[in-house]
């Protein structure tokens, strides 16, 4: 399953590791093994993955563990994108030094510049054409790094092992559906939320010197999920252009809310051989939610393995990017689980703002009213627990005013149960599918 290498890629031995658990991401992922022998495996030696789960992988090892009674020490493994940790960019670099202009270089430009400040990896292929005002001093080649790939719109990382040096390859992340997770099928359970802290869709963007774009501010999806305001300054952007680019850019990455699921999953491929059952980090992925009446597409970000060598199908995936609008998932549930809506909704304490609608027999609480519906009745600030059964939805929760802790809830129904969360100012809302209910 695995193979020890040396620095020119030279194989030494297989390693038949007893255990191995994976954490697979796109940038930073890590592995705990147990080998079937210590023979040559030490700190910052190489070992190549070779089938299953994360094959082709170069990790190196960071660490060896001994646990008192046990027979055999465990090597903590880093992806080899992790060297790059190991070297400084000292002293300021400005675009110009990159290649640039005085104020600005190309993100190609400012990623050849990194890579050439080691030996490990080069530059692959490099799929984007941007410009940005890219300055460093004291950081990490890793981090350099990073900092451009955030200048760049749905930007992926993706590696090449099978020379040295290593290639780096960033492009445009891949769109295609490449697997399918179905409920009864490869699900074992499913959790998926969303998040808007941190959220804005109107942004105002300040510069060196009090520097302002023409209009004070640039906005997404306002028409969507209304004005939410953010004001921030970079000193480091000098010219309106400058500050106009840097403002799209936050909005791309800030102005819908957070969406991500966890799934237990198994990935089947080698039971039936099809491609569609692969479950492959940085892939998209559909879900189909009959149940709900809908479906969602996400991409694989995280594949989290317990035991690769005896459990090699049973993951732990994260999935995010989705392009779905998640709350209507959970506004056909709540509409397929009980009809109606506030009319008729009624104030039964005034201490803590309980409110009940008639109609639907939900109960709610709310910091205060912040308005009238279209039919003129009280409009709340937020709602907490909720429960769905075949009776229609309740709820019962008090607010807590003091602190702003988020407050947690949970829909439950006889196959499916949804969570939502409430935190100040900002919904978070999640669906949960029980093992055994799905």
């Amino acid at each position: 399953m695995l193979l020890l290498k040396g620095h020119s890629l030279t194989p030494a031995r297989k390693i038949r590791p007893e255990k191995m658990s994976l954490r697979l991401t796109e940038r930073d992922s890590t592995a705990e093994m147990t080998p079937d022998s210590m023979d040559g495996v030490t700190h910052g030696v190489w070992i190549q993955t070779e089938r299953g789960p994360g094959a082709g992988t170069v990790w190196r090892v960071r660490g060896i563990r001994q646990d008192y009674g046990t027979d055999m020490p465990n090597a903590s493994l880093e992806h080899t994108i992790n060297t790059l940790k190991d070297r400084i960019l000292f002293g300021e670099v400005t675009p110009a030094m990159m290649g640039g202009s005085e104020t600005s270089c190309t993100a190609k430009q400012a990623v050849q510049y990194i890579l050439s400040k080691q030996s490990d990896w080069k530059l692959g292929t490099f799929a984007f054409n941007e410009s940005a005002a890219y300055k460093f001093d004291g950081d990490t080649l890793l981090d350099a790094l990073e900092t451009v790939s955030d200048t760049l719109e749905d930007c992926w990382w993706s590696y090449d092992f099978s020379s040295y040096p290593f290639k780096l390859n960033i492009t445009k992340q891949p769109a295609d559906v490449a697997c399918v997770l179905r409920p009864g099928r490869n699900i074992t359970a499913l959790n998926l939320s969303i998040d808007r802290t941190g959220m804005y869709t109107r942004f105002y963007p300040i510069g060196k010197d009090d520097l302002h774009i023409s209009g004070d501010y640039v906005s997404r999806n306002e028409d969507k999920y209304g004005v939410i305001a953010k004001v921030e300054v970079d000193q480091s952007l000098e010219t309106e252009a400058q500050l106009r680019s840097w403002a799209k850019h936050q909005l791309r990455r800030h102005a819908e809310p957070r969406v991500t699921a966890t799934v237990g999953a198994l990935d089947l491929a080698e039971a039936t051989g099809e491609s569609m059952d692969a479950l492959t980090l940085g892939r998209m992925c559909r879900i189909p939610l009959t149940d709900f009446g809908t479906e969602i597409t996400e991409r694989i970000t995280e594949a989290d393995y317990d035991d690769v060598v005896h459990m090699p199908e049973v993951a732990r995936l994260t999935l995010a990017n989705i392009r779905e609008d998640v709350t209507k998932i959970i506004a056909d549930a709540m509409k397929k689980s009980a009809g109606g809506g506030r009319g008729g909704a009624r104030q039964q304490k005034e201490d803590h703002a309980w409110f009940e609608d008639t109609d639907t027999h939900v109960k709610m609480v709310a910091e205060g009213i912040v308005g009238t519906d279209k039919d003129g009745n009280p409009d709340w600030a937020r709602l907490s627990e909720l429960t769905v059964d075949g009776n229609g939805i309740t709820s019962q929760v008090s607010v807590i005013k003091e602190n702003q802790e988020t407050m947690a809830s949970q829909i439950k129904q006889t196959e499916n149960s949804i969570n939502l969360m409430v935190k100040k100012g900002e919904l978070i809302s999640e669906i949960n599918m029980e093992p055994g209910n799905i």
